[in-house]
């Protein structure tokens, strides 16, 4: 019996649901608008520069695996992204305030990770603050390689 009543509400969920996506999908923009205007607040900001590389290559140039700046605005919806160099054993990515040199906990982004990619929003990291960002990846021989670049966090535009 109970069951009987909680498929009933679920399935009036479901129908209610679907005719709030088919009038927005038969009204005179259909869903491009409402695509348009969230990607209008949202930002990925990626750099794969480095992720064409090979650490176990003879000739790596570790200097080529951050840029030098990276500009970003603390939009609404703003996830920026670095990709690390190919074939790591391990990657270790750290950041801090350039200026105090303090480290900054970001919870919920895998520092040990190929690719560095935080949801501005959900960091501690603060508009007209300049950080530093540093990935160091080991490579199949051991051998460790480590570089870093600069992060301007500028207002919200």
């Amino acid at each position: 019996m109970m069951a009987r009543h909680v498929l009933g509400i679920v399935l009036a969920a479901a129908a209610c649901l679907a005719a709030s996506f088919l009038a927005a999908g038969c009204s005179d923009g259909g869903y491009d608008p409402l695509i348009e205007e969230y990607n209008e607040n949202f930002t990925v900001v990626k750099d794969e520069d480095g992720s064409s590389y090979s650490v176990n290559d003879a000739d790596f140039d570790a200097s080529r695996m951050l840029r030098d700046l990276y500009e970003v605005s603390q939009k609404k919806m703003t996830i920026f992204s670095i990709v690390g160099p190919k074939d790591g054993e391990s990657y270790e990515w750290s950041v801090s305030e350039t200026d105090t040199g303090r480290e900054v906990e970001l919870k919920g982004v895998n520092m040990g990770a190929r690719t560095f990619s935080a949801y501005l929003p959900d960091t501690p990291l603060k508009e007209q603050t300049m950080y530093t960002i540093r990935l160091s990846v080991t490579n199949r021989d051991g051998r460790v390689f480590t570089d870093s670049g600069r992060l301007w966090i500028d207002k919200e535009s």
